[in-house]
């Protein structure tokens, strides 16, 4: 309905509006659909991008050989496995998620994780009860999902693994988790710090099956914040006092 609306009231304020059926004005939810996936290929399918990771990764095994590394590039689906060269049919279906659409055009995506001699050190010694998994890329200018895995010391939150990975799916999620598992084998926490994500939480069930993802405070705090915020709670609040 909000195209519509647009269009009614912005585009052609006091005007004759074009025919419902010009999806040029009245796109379709397959239309929406394409183009979102279409921004997502163009931010997070650049070869060039790649090729100085590949160089970084193996300068970084050259100087400091105890620091773990872990590369993946992409690559797009093979015209065997897709003899149209490209694969859009499951664009069609209005209830598939955009990031799993795309990522299925991938034989395989991109995964990269780094976890420094210290940073393994610090997993061995504070990761018995809570790990956290924090999205940092949220809150700053990145195309690409970078996740930090963090521990809490004796004074401060820190760092103890990274990983970037191509879409933020269960299963690009659960490959990343899955290495830093095998690099940590005593890796077992009792709980998994987590935001609202279902795609962080599915790939924690799956990777650590005997730990609990429990949501952070800030993130549930936020959506207090936002519930008693809203009008109509407001409204209701103010009735019952």
């Amino acid at each position: 309905e909000l195209p519509k609306v647009f269009v009614r009231d912005v585009l052609f304020s006091n005007k004759q509006c074009p025919p419902s059926t010009c999806r040029d004005f009245y796109p379709m939810k397959t239309d929406i659909k394409n183009h979102i996936q279409k921004a997502l290929r163009k931010d997070r399918f650049s070869s060039l991008d790649q090729e100085n990771v590949a160089v970084y990764v193996e300068q970084m095994k050259e100087k400091a050989p105890e620091t773990r590394c872990f590369f993946l590039a992409y690559h797009a689906m093979s015209l065997e496995n897709d003899p149209d060269g490209q694969k859009e049919p499951q664009a069609e279906l209005l209830d598939c998620d955009a990031l799993e659409t795309v990522a299925q055009e991938c034989e395989q995506t991109l995964l990269l994780c780094i976890q420094t001699e210290f940073m393994k050190e610090l997993i061995l010694k504070y990761s018995d009860v809570v790990v956290c998994l924090d999205a940092t890329y949220k809150t700053m200018d990145y195309a690409l999902p970078l996740f930090l895995i963090l521990v809490k010391t004796s004074s401060c939150y820190a760092v103890a693994g990274a990983f970037i990975v191509q879409f933020e799916t269960a299963l690009c999620i659960e490959e990343a988790l899955n290495i830093f598992k095998a690099w940590n084998p005593t890796l077992s926490p009792k709980f998994w710090m987590v935001d609202y994500s279902q795609a962080e939480i599915s790939a924690l069930f799956v990777a650590f099956p005997k730990s609990r993802p429990v949501l952070c405070d800030f993130h549930r705090e936020q959506a207090w914040h936002r519930w008693l915020f809203e009008k109509e709670i407001k409204y209701k609040m103010l009735t019952i006092l």
